[in-house]
């Protein structure tokens, strides 16, 4: 009877799902846990400070991501700090003229060109080595997955919180930020930068905005890079023209030429510097159809430099090397200082504000596809040192989270100050330290935690669309 009862018991459908029920049960289990893992501020950090990359990184990108942020935050203390001054000398205007005119607004072009670069060379590098097609609408979701999530956190706490933790003369005085309360939802559909300046909730998210917008241009450029090069090529030329045409019309159009020549020279009425900066902010220097030359350049340069480095290559004589570099830097040069006569034609100044974009394209490419290649000696080596790999991971929350640091900064002070350049140096310093302190805080509480979950959905689908491919 009971051996009877045993094989019942060994023959029946309970036994033979129980290993099966135990194994799922395990399966759940250890998901569990690698889903608890991605909020694990021990592991996030460990990740932020890691200096290992996988082999598709661009790794001189990582010095000139930080270098890029420092320079915008720069700029944007500049545009804070006569608000604590006693008096803004002619020596003040110049400095503001050297380091808000140029540098400012050319390192944004490096942006740009970087995030194109990225995409490129992630779908050439995908398209040659496995194969097969990149899911782009799968690789911008997860996009705006990131960039969203980080983005709205800044701006609701910066809408209801940011006016509890300070106080000064110029502190605001509401409770919930009225711009953030009745715009948000531009920020969330990536159209902020088509309001005005005096609209936005957080004005220097215009280029978040715009560079989601010229995302979704990539499609485009990228499906012609694949299936016809040449073809690729030929639209990157197209868009490049197009940006410089429709930059000098809207120059041209809205007379902003006066704007332009305001930036350049040294003037004392800083309130007409300030209305005709922000007249070519907001008709030019915001607008993605302005940018689409630098980002489809990008694009180009990191397909290219993939497909370079699959294939060989010989090495670059002393003088070809000499050329590209002197070249490239006479093109920088041309950009930073402005080689153009203020007092000649309109047509002339606006036809070089249009184009500076498209010939610091050129400086950049050389000098990335000099590193990228092995040719280029100490200056990959400086961005490519392991300070900048860590702090790379932090720029995106830096650009975020700098503006908020300056104004807690700016808006608390009580009392004015006396410019010197050991002021200036300090305040700098100690600015920027604290946006790295605070963004590698957020990056372990929100981004992180936000890229890991996707990532473990993303690995979860693999699995699971293999497993149904085998069987």
């Amino acid at each position: 009877m009971c051996a009877c009862l045993s094989d019942g018991l060994s023959s029946s459908p309970w036994q033979a799902s129980f290993p099966r029920a135990v194994q799922n049960l395990r399966d759940w289990m250890k998901n569990c846990k690698l889903f608890l893992n991605c909020f694990s501020v021990l592991k996030n950090g460990k990740s932020v400070l890691s200096t290992s990359f996988d082999e598709n990184h661009i790794t001189c990108f990582d010095g000139i991501r930080v270098l890029a942020l420092l320079v915008v935050i720069l700029s944007h203390i500049v545009g804070f700090y006569p608000n604590i001054l006693r008096n803004a000398d002619e020596k003040f205007l110049e400095f503001l003229k050297w380091n808000v005119a140029p540098k400012g607004i050319l390192v944004l072009d490096a942006y740009f060109i970087m995030s194109g670069g990225l995409i490129g060379y992630s779908v050439s590098s995908h398209h040659h080595t496995k194969g097969r097609k990149i899911s782009l609408l799968s690789a911008l979701l997860r996009r705006f997955i990131k960039l969203t999530s980080s983005q709205m956190i800044v701006v609701g706490f910066y809408a209801t919180l940011f006016s509890y933790i300070g106080s000064g003369p110029v502190w605001p005085k509401y409770d919930t930020n009225p711009l953030c309360k009745e715009n948000w939802i531009w920020n969330f559909l990536y159209l902020n930068n088509f309001l005005s300046p005096d609209q936005m909730c957080i004005t220097h998210n215009w280029y978040l905005g715009c560079l989601m917008q010229l995302h979704l241009t990539s499609s485009l450029f990228l499906t012609l890079l694949t299936r016809n090069r040449k073809m690729g090529y030929a639209l990157t030329v197209f868009a490049s023209l197009f940006s410089f045409l429709t930059s000098y019309l809207l120059i041209i159009k809205n007379n902003i030429v006066e704007s332009l020549l305001l930036i350049l020279n040294d003037i004392p009425d800083m309130k007409k510097v300030a209305d005709n900066i922000w007249t070519y902010f907001d008709m030019v220097h915001t607008k993605p159809y302005t940018r689409l030359g630098s980002y489809a350049a990008g694009i180009a340069l990191g397909f290219y430099i993939r497909k370079h480095k699959l294939s060989s290559y010989k090495k670059f004589s002393l003088a070809k090397l000499s050329f590209g570099w002197l070249i490239s830097g006479v093109l920088l040069w041309i950009c930073i200082t402005g080689v153009i006569n203020p007092e000649g034609p309109s047509y002339e100044i606006a036809a070089f504000h249009s184009i500076k974009p498209l010939v610091y394209s050129c400086y950049f490419s050389w000098v990335t596809f000099a590193c990228v290649t092995g040719h280029g000696g100490l200056l990959n080596k400086f961005l490519s040192c392991n300070v900048f790999k860590v702090l790379s991971r932090l720029t995106y929350t830096g650009y975020l989270l700098h503006p908020m640091v300056l104004e807690k900064y700016f808006f608390s002070f009580d009392k004015f100050i006396d410019h010197s350049d050991l002021n200036f140096v300090l305040i700098y310093t100690y600015l920027v330290l604290w946006t790295f302190a605070i963004s590698f805080i957020f990056s372990l509480i929100f981004e992180k935690p936000v890229a890991g979950v996707l990532d473990f959905f993303q690995k979860n689908y693999d699995q699971k669309n293999l497993h149904q491919k085998t069987n």
